[in-house]
């Protein structure tokens, strides 16, 4: 199996998430640019959707906003880090980035531990 992806379908409620046959077929059509054994929307097995939470960089349009994540980490109480943006491909990095801005807060040494290891 393969994971196909993405499109950036701004959505104004979480619950309207999903995909439509349009992206389905646009993602089967620029896939197929690439590879000689075409895909069609019969072979779509699943799909997922989600929300694309993007920090406000002051851009006038979602398609201009950055991708990249934001962290604020809070200690005026308990340590609070809220973290604004990113993507699945930064997963792992923005959480040892998120873990490396609380270890000092929580009194704990953070060390990336899944680097290295591949994804499932």
């Amino acid at each position: 199996e393969t994971m196909i992806g993405t499109t950036d379908v701004p959505v104004q409620h979480p619950g309207d998430a999903g995909i439509d046959a349009d992206e389905i077929a646009y993602l089967c059509a620029a896939a197929n640019r690439y590879f000689r054994q075409q895909i069609t929307v019969a072979d779509v097995t699943g799909t997922w959707s989600g929300i694309r939470a993007l920090y406000d960089n002051g851009a006038d349009e979602a398609r201009t906003v950055t991708r990249d994540y934001h962290l604020d980490l809070d200690t005026r109480a308990a340590p609070i880090l809220s973290m604004f943006g990113g993507k699945i491909t930064t997963a792992r990095a923005l959480a040892e980035h998120a873990l490396s801005r609380l270890g000092p807060e929580l009194h704990f040494s953070a060390r990336p531990v899944t680097r290295d290891r591949r994804l499932p």
